[in-house]
Formats: C-alpha cells, sequence, structure tokens
C-alpha cells in the first residue's frame, strides 16, 4: 500500500509539473504570436493569418490538454483515496481479535 501510494503521489506530481511547463510553453506561443501579429505590416496578409491561425491551433490544443490532465489528477487523487481507505480497513481489521 505504501508503495502504491508513493507511486501514486509522484504520477501526480509528475502531472502538475507537466501543466505548469504546458502553461509556460503557451505562454510563451501566445506572447510571439501576438507579437508576431502587432509588428507585420499591412502588405504581410498571410503572415498574419498563419500567426493567427497558430495563436488559436495552440489555444485550442492547450485547452485540450489542460482538460486531460485536469481529468488524470482527478482519477490519481481517487485512487488515492481508495487506496488510504483500503489502508485503513486492513490496519483495523488488524488489530481486531477473529471473530468466531
Amino acid at each position: 500500500m505504501i508503495i502504491e501510494l508513493h507511486q501514486l503521489s509522484w504520477l501526480r506530481s509528475q502531472w502538475r509539473r507537466f501543466r505548469s511547463l504546458l502553461l509556460l510553453a503557451v505562454s510563451a506561443v501566445w506572447l510571439l504570436c501576438s507579437a508576431g501579429i502587432l509588428l507585420t505590416g499591412e502588405g504581410e496578409f498571410l503572415v498574419t493569418m498563419a500567426l493567427l491561425a497558430m495563436l488559436l491551433v495552440s489555444t485550442v490544443v492547450a485547452g485540450w490538454l489542460l482538460w486531460v490532465i485536469r481529468r488524470e489528477l482527478r482519477a490519481l487523487d481517487q485512487q488515492a483515496l481508495e487506496s488510504r481507505i483500503a489502508g485503513a480497513d486492513e490496519q483495523t481489521t488488524a488489530g481486531r481479535p477473529p471473530s468466531r
């Protein structure tokens, strides 16, 4: 049980780390795309549309990944809770004398 809780805790920390890296990367993409859109001239319509498309696609992908991360973190929380309950049940039944 302790090893399982340790592994669940490690997995949860990895998902949190991935979430922070994802937010950092998406922020950088938003900043670069926004700066590119603002700095392009009026004659560069295709470049502006490409930057706008990249901004839109990165936002949609980041939203989907954040949803997946949230779902995985909830599942790991649920597994940890079930493991703790099972461990508590084992401890309470191990301390009782066998019933006849």
